[in-house]
């Protein structure tokens, strides 16, 4: 299913780890110098401690771990990252032979974006910017890891030349509200942090990314999808996915021969943008009235849910 596609070309790993730090902090001497001090428990900083590290050992602050399969080897820049890249390899258990990790610290405040590849051997790595905080670095590269290889996966049982990709922006206090200048600058951040990447990533909106986040991705990039429908793009992408979770349970329904969804009881863990419109679809499918919820997400609003079943028991 991972076979390449015939006529893609990617950067080879050293090539495009050069073009992102520049040829002369790729240097052996540059190198060798970022070594002086041990960050073996980078897994266990926070993603501020870990852009400390990087502004303080990079002239840009930014840094990548490339995994070499042929050479079973892991390549980082700065070398502090290396035994990092090693713990990855050794001890996580969602690496499966993934291509690499990237990080930039955002220009405009300390926010630590971040890009993972898994496999670029069927195309470019596709996969939603997730916003999001995290406790430490651990759980971060964690879903960088899982996200990228379930993406990587999914394209290639639909049959499409795509690779798996993630991207993270962790979230800090001044990221929580929406259309604010801050929020505006670390999303142009990422775009500029995409184009660094030469096309190998190509982001979408995901957890806590809105269709107008994505639209400040697009005003600094050209590797994005879901832009808003205005820019000529998909927009939200929520409700297609919400159709194609209905679709996959009605089909373990069939292959089991449990027949369809009537009369059956969904119940939902949280109600955020794809929970929603995975609600409306069912209602509006089955007039389903055990549709069970766990407000996990109670920041959603729910009155369109509570407008969905009304009108479907008008």
């Amino acid at each position: 299913a991972i076979a390449a596609h015939p006529t893609h070309v990617m950067l080879s790993a050293a090539s495009l780890a050069r073009r992102h730090v520049g040829a002369a902090l790729w240097s052996p001497s540059a190198r060798a110098a970022s070594a002086s001090a041990s960050f073996s428990s980078l897994v266990d900083v926070s993603p501020r401690e870990f852009c400390d590290v990087l502004k303080s050992e990079t002239a840009h602050a930014r840094g990548f771990v490339m995994f070499d399969r042929a050479a079973q080897e892991v390549k980082a820049f700065p070398a502090a990252l290396e035994p990092l890249g090693n713990a990855v390899r050794d001890s996580f258990p969602d690496y499966v032979n993934h291509e690499g990790m990237f990080f930039q610290v955002s220009e405009s405040s300390d926010t630590l974006m971040s890009a993972f590849l898994h496999d670029t051997r069927r195309g470019q790595a596709a996969g939603g910017i997730r916003l999001w905080s995290y406790d430490a670095m651990k759980p971060l590269i964690t879903d960088g890891l899982r996200l990228s290889l379930g993406m990587g996966r999914k394209s290639a049982l639909a049959g499409l030349w795509w690779g798996g990709g993630k991207g993270i922006i962790h979230r800090t206090d001044e990221l929580e509200e929406p259309h604010t200048s801050a929020r505006r600058s670390v999303y142009h951040d990422f775009g500029r942090f995409l184009t660094s990447l030469r096309g190998c990533y190509v982001g979408a909106e995901d957890v806590g990314t809105t269709p107008a986040d994505m639209q400040h991705v697009f005003e600094r990039t050209r590797f994005t999808t879901c832009i808003p429908p205005s820019f000529g793009g998909s927009g939200n992408p929520s409700p297609a996915t919400a159709l194609g979770v209905v679709c996959a349970m009605e089909a373990a329904l069939d292959a089991k021969a449990l027949g369809s969804l009537e009369g059956k009881v969904v119940a939902m863990q949280g109600s955020g943008n794809v929970a929603i419109y995975m609600i409306e679809d069912l209602l509006e499918r089955y007039a389903l009235a055990n549709v069970f919820m766990s407000l996990a997400n109670a920041f959603m609003p729910l009155a369109n849910i509570f407008m969905s079943l009304a009108n479907a028991f008008m």
